[in-house]
């Protein structure tokens, strides 16, 4: 029955990728017009996506938006892109580290990072929260309460947690803008690179929608910007699994609580709020050696 659906899925996802072919716009055309506004719908607020080439450039994005060119912290765990993002912007990057328990920063060593930052001669523009494995950062709530302080950027790196939820908000409206990946490893992955950026306004999602696209706006005007396009053939594939996102999650939920109270919650990172957990990490000292094992059992 599985292998059944799964093809119906395939096939159907075939024929949509031959309807964009057939239609011969393949660039900027229908389908990513309505991703965009259907990844909002899913969100259900007043916020705009904005789509583009990848989680990279969506993250970029935000830090240009946002004009982020002094110091961004920046958590010493997560992928080299987080980094390249800051850089490509022109800011920054200062690493803070992690709570061992939770694999993401503590509110309390994302302020000494800041601290320390200003005493080397920053300014701390932005705050990037990463919320690894599909899970939300653990201390969010005391770290978007700390940056409202301080009155710097909170900048959501949500490439692994598309749909997860803190406190029955959505990840990615926690700060002033957040980045998505649809690589296909990604919890909501397509056919290819792609990404998109999330921000709270219009106005915002206008100027990015148009920096993407080689800086030419709705109206023909044009200003610094580059290529970082979402195509067609991908953007109808992800609506297409948009529109079944929630029910292939719910089976992915019940596996890893299975997990959880099975015993392997002792050997993973401290969790809250709702995930879309995609992978389960587990936390051991002699790793080659547990997977050499789990392979001689078929796990």
């Amino acid at each position: 029955m599985i292998s059944l659906f799964n093809t119906q899925i395939k096939t159907s996802e075939a024929d949509d990728v031959y309807s964009v072919l057939d239609s011969g716009k393949l660039v900027m055309g229908p389908h990513v017009e309505a991703l965009e506004h259907e990844l909002a719908a899913f969100y259900a607020n007043d916020g705009a996506f904005v789509t583009c080439a990848s989680g990279t450039d969506a993250l970029t994005l935000c830090l240009e938006e946002l004009d982020c060119r002094d110091a961004v912290i920046v958590p010493a765990m997560t992928f080299s892109a987080t980094y390249e993002a800051v850089l490509r912007a022109g800011a920054t990057p200062i690493v803070v580290d992690i709570d061992q328990e939770t694999g993401t920063p503590s509110s309390l060593q994302v302020q000494s990072a800041i601290m320390h930052a200003i005493e080397d001669g920053y300014r701390v523009c932005a705050v990037i929260m990463v919320h690894l494995y599909g899970w939300p950062a653990y201390d969010l709530i005391e770290i978007a309460r700390l940056c409202d302080l301080q009155d710097i950027h909170l900048i959501e790196d949500c490439a692994q947690c598309f749909g997860a939820s803190l406190d029955s908000r959505m990840l990615g409206t926690w700060g002033n803008a957040a980045a998505f990946s649809f690589y296909p490893t990604k919890p909501l992955g397509g056919i290819g690179d792609g990404g998109a950026a999330y921000f709270p306004s219009l106005p915002m999602a206008k100027r990015a929608r148009a920096r993407r696209n080689h800086g030419r706006t709705e109206d023909g005007q044009m200003y610094p910007g580059y290529n970082s396009r979402l195509d067609e053939t991908n953007a109808i594939v992800l609506r297409n699994r948009l529109s079944r996102y929630g029910r292939s999650f719910d089976c992915r939920r019940e596996l890893s609580l299975r997990y959880h109270a099975g015993g392997l919650a002792k050997l993973s990172f401290k969790r809250n709020g709702r995930g879309v957990p995609y992978v389960y990490p587990i936390l051991v000292d002699n790793r080659e050696a547990v997977r050499f094992r789990l392979a001689d059992i078929g796990v």
